[in-house]
């Protein structure tokens, strides 16, 4: 929690607790109090403070260092994790760890009443699994990912010795990975779909395109990366060529890596970063809720005739796929999809339908040497003769 959020006029969260800043007739007051389940205590020394500048007098300062919460509170239990685990993650991943508290929050404490993190059971877990599933919707990965915030919240609290063992957390079996990649004329239909749909700005539509361009020739992750592209990430490699630097606080592996720019993409960049300062952001415009997902939905699945399978990842999928077909080196494939596993690169080396067709073609044309002569793979004309007759005769049954 890096940045301060407005919580009620003069009361901003941060990071571990609440700073209180007002100014009455002039005079400014600017206190902290210690804990995110302190909220009242905030309320009340902010009023108390707003009293005393109204009279005239001089609050005190009211830091809050020795009655912070309770090391038992579930809330104590998320920022400590933030203090010890999470403060170096990337950004965009620490938006989606508040996101998931968010969640979790409002179901344990707001739901079931359960404040303290010692208080959490086996059952409360499998209900909060349940209402994940049926009442939020979400998919066995995202449930998984929402139960790996809780995950190292009540292994802190155990060697805390706030609680002897952390209840079991059964976690949900994952189908296989959606891996669906897309053929060249596949790739040329969506770009052309994104003139078909209306935009109150007809900009729009072009970002939308080159957006799309961008994706298919670096393999970025869309919405982490992509999205977040500045003036600045574009760069010169040893050799002259035009390279992205994805710096590490926007990789979901917390570390940096460089990809090579060609073709269409390098007119896109180039285009875009014109005119830009060195921090601003090339597709700062293009929302995903209004712009991106809209896209998706309303023309591209109806178009294209796409179901669950074919989502906006389908892209990263493609650059991987594409480049194993390639033939190229898989370590090198690795480095430029950020994997930290190559194991999960090597999901992508699969047969395509060009590799296969290529494979039976060189399959067609190999020969054999057998006793010093030369056995080919061709049909003999009668032995074709046969066979057709034999498949006339399965058609006439």
């Amino acid at each position: 929690m890096a940045t301060e959020k407005t919580v009620e006029r003069g009361i901003y969260m941060t990071a571990s607790g609440y700073k209180i800043k007002c100014t009455v007739n002039g005079i400014p007051f600017n206190t902290f109090v210690l804990g995110h389940d302190k909220l009242p205590l905030a309320r009340s020394v902010l009023a108390k403070a707003k009293a005393d500048m109204s009279q005239g007098l001089v609050p005190e300062k009211q830091v809050q260092a020795n009655t912070g919460p309770s090391t038992r509170s579930l809330i104590h239990a998320y920022d400590e994790c933030w203090r010890h685990q999470w403060s170096g993650v990337s950004t965009d991943y620490g938006k989606k760890l508040r996101q998931y508290w968010v969640c979790a929050r409002g179901f344990f404490i707001d739901e079931l009443k359960v404040t303290q993190v010692n208080k959490i059971t086996s059952k409360h877990i499998d209900e909060y699994v349940e209402f994940l599933k049926s009442v939020k919707g979400n998919s066995a990965s995202t449930v998984n990912n929402k139960l790996g915030l809780l995950s190292p919240i009540l292994a802190l609290a155990v060697r805390h010795g706030v609680m002897a063992s952390a209840p079991a957390i059964k976690w949900e079996k994952k189908g296989e990975a959606r891996l669906r990649y897309y053929t060249h004329s596949e790739e040329k239909e969506l770009l052309e779909l994104c003139d078909l749909i209306h935009f109150h700005d007809t900009d729009i539509n072009t970002l939308l395109k080159d957006f799309m361009v961008v994706l298919f020739a670096t393999g970025m992750r869309p919405w982490m990366e992509a999205r977040n592209i500045q003036k600045s990430w574009v760069r010169q490699d040893s050799k002259g060529n035009t390279v992205l630097t994805v710096p590490k606080v926007f990789a979901k592996t917390n570390k940096e890596r460089s990809i090579p720019i060609t073709g269409d993409a390098l007119e896109v960049i180039w285009r875009r970063s014109s005119g830009l300062e060195k921090g601003e952001q090339l597709f700062a415009r293009l929302d995903y809720k209004w712009h991106c997902n809209r896209f998706w939905q309303e023309v591209v699945r109806p178009t294209m005739g796409w179901g669950p399978d074919e989502v906006w990842y389908g892209i990263r999928h493609t650059f991987a796929t594409r480049l194993c077909e390639l033939n190229v080196n898989l370590k090198t494939v690795q480095e430029l999809m950020g994997h930290t596993n190559i194991n999960q690169t090597a999901q992508y080396a699969k047969a395509t339908d060009d590799a296969k067709a290529n494979a039976i073609e060189a399959l067609s044309g190999m020969t054999g040497q057998r006793d010093g002569g030369s056995v080919g793979f061709q049909m003999s004309s009668n032995d074709k003769e046969r066979t057709e007759e034999s498949f006339l005769k399965i058609r006439a049954v």
